[in-house]
């Protein structure tokens, strides 16, 4: 089932509507690059696209989203209305658990399980948190992953265990270049 566009014929004719069609288009162009499928919808107000392929034997899921309300407030502070989630499995380049996270001003639970931090290139708001055993494969895995450091980057996890790396970013339009370099590079 392909991209299914939803709304009036006015709303089929507004800005938002024509700009989250190129949006769409622009994530189908990256998801068929890659011998992949897409399917979702869009409208005026919002869009909600999933899309898998397969890249070096590793199974990419992305879950595209946005929508023109929020459920934050400014007690709570607003999620995000648009964000990229992308989910990669089995990774086996990695050879420790990690994050790349917001900055943590003083955690005790990081001190107790002896979590250590270091800077992230590009993305001056975001940390990498690593065991202080796996400190030493830190530099290998910020070369890895430079490409998708900016200020878009909310969060990246991995989970050696399951084998699972998710990355999440803000925005419906990323660096699609950047992007590609990370999936070709992961093996």
């Amino acid at each position: 089932m392909p991209i299914e566009a939803v709304g009036t014929k006015e709303e089929k004719e507004s800005d938002f509507f024509l700009r989250n069609g190129e949006v769409c288009q622009r994530w189908q162009a990256f998801i068929e690059r890659n011998y992949g499928s897409i399917v979702g919808k869009y409208s005026a107000w919002a869009l909600n696209l999933q899309a898998t392929f397969v890249k070096n034997d590793i199974n990419w899921s992305f879950q595209i989203n946005k929508s023109t309300l929020t459920n934050g407030n400014l007690v709570t502070g607003n999620k995000p209305a648009e964000t990229v989630v992308c989910k990669a499995s089995p990774v086996k380049y990695f050879i420790c658990s990690f994050q790349i996270k917001e900055i943590q001003v003083f955690s005790i639970k990081n001190l107790i399980d002896g979590i250590k931090s270091r800077e992230v290139p590009g993305a001056p708001t975001r940390k990498l948190y690593i065991s202080k055993e796996d400190i030493d494969a830190s530099n290998e895995i910020l070369e890895t992953l430079d490409p998708i450091f900016t200020d878009k980057l909310i969060s990246l996890d991995f989970n050696l265990y399951q084998r699972l790396l998710e990355i999440r970013l803000e925005g419906t339009n990323p660096d699609f270049d950047s992007l590609q370099k990370v999936i070709s590079a992961i093996k």
